[in-house]
């Protein structure tokens, strides 16, 4: 008796043990995903830092800069735009140089404007963009001359390069991966991204994202009602997060499989030990 007590406690200990290790597992993946959005974010500041140092843009001469700018965002099929500290935008590479623009881009740039100021950059959330027919969002940098603020440049991007990024990861088929913005609006995920992008997550786990940028774990459901276990990982800087779902069933599977291997292990032993002991008996 006090041999089947041990092994049954072996086998639970076993099981915890590598339950809680399938935790970790999860958090630092989730955690490494979100530092690589958070580089393919500081890559896209780089292409604008570097804009915005243009000597061109410095000296006023707008058509050397228009050249420099379009060539760089056609690069990362992305569109830079240059505005004066009013708004009103300047040039456009995805128009014309020279033609009459009016009016900002359908993002919230000017409400994390007055959030935040304009001294540092800034990454808007989700929007549809009509004429390209598409979902993107935008990075916007302050561009100063002689050591004043002159401009503004942004740089408006497809969600597509997440969707990539994401891609590249090849999670677990069984694992939801989604990276949504402040408002909880998709900007890519694993499973069926043509159908998800560009919509809002269930309300319940919206309110639960906004209420902390530290790791979130949580149960919840799919769309379809399969059990899952949810962790949010806020990207730094950006304020966007990681969504990683994990069926419960998946999360169960691993360490019951570990401790059926010892349970089974332990039997052997057990039934070895017993038939020993009756061979000395005997």
């Amino acid at each position: 008796m006090p041999s089947f007590i041990g092994a049954a406690l072996a086998v639970a200990y076993v099981y915890v043990e590598q339950q809680k290790d399938q935790e970790r597992s999860i958090a630092e993946t989730g955690r490494a995903f979100a530092l690589l959005i958070d580089n393919e974010m500081r890559h896209q500041e780089g292409i604008l830092r570097t804009l915005a140092a243009s000597p061109a843009l410095a000296a006023g001469d707008f058509g050397e800069f228009y050249r420099h700018a379009r060539g760089a965002a056609e690069a990362v099929d992305a569109v830079a735009v240059l505005y004066d500290l009013d708004g009103k935008p300047i040039l456009n590479t995805r128009r014309p140089l020279g033609v009459a623009l009016t009016g900002r881009d359908p993002s919230n740039l000017p409400a994390l404007m007055e959030r935040y100021g304009t001294a540092r950059t800034l990454v808007s959330d989700v929007f549809y963009a009509p004429p390209v027919q598409r979902y993107d969002f935008m990075m916007q940098v302050p561009v100063l001359v002689e050591g004043k603020p002159r401009y503004h440049l942004t740089l408006g991007m497809h969600v597509g390069i997440l969707q990539r990024l994401l891609e590249r990861q090849q999670f677990p088929q069984a694992w939801i991966a989604t990276v949504f913005d402040r408002n909880g609006r998709i900007a890519a995920r694993s499973s069926e991204p043509k159908h998800y992008v560009g919509t809002l997550l269930r309300e319940r786990t919206r309110k639960l994202a906004a209420t902390t940028d530290r790791d979130l774990v949580f149960p919840s459901h799919t769309l379809t009602g399969v059990p899952v276990r949810a962790q949010i990982t806020t990207v730094p800087n950006s304020g966007w997060k990681v969504l990683i779902a994990i069926p419960s069933a998946e999360i169960r599977r691993v360490p019951m499989e570990a401790a059926a291997l010892l349970a089974g292990m332990m039997a052997v032993l057990l039934v070895l030990a017993v038939a020993r002991f009756h061979r000395h008996a005997a």
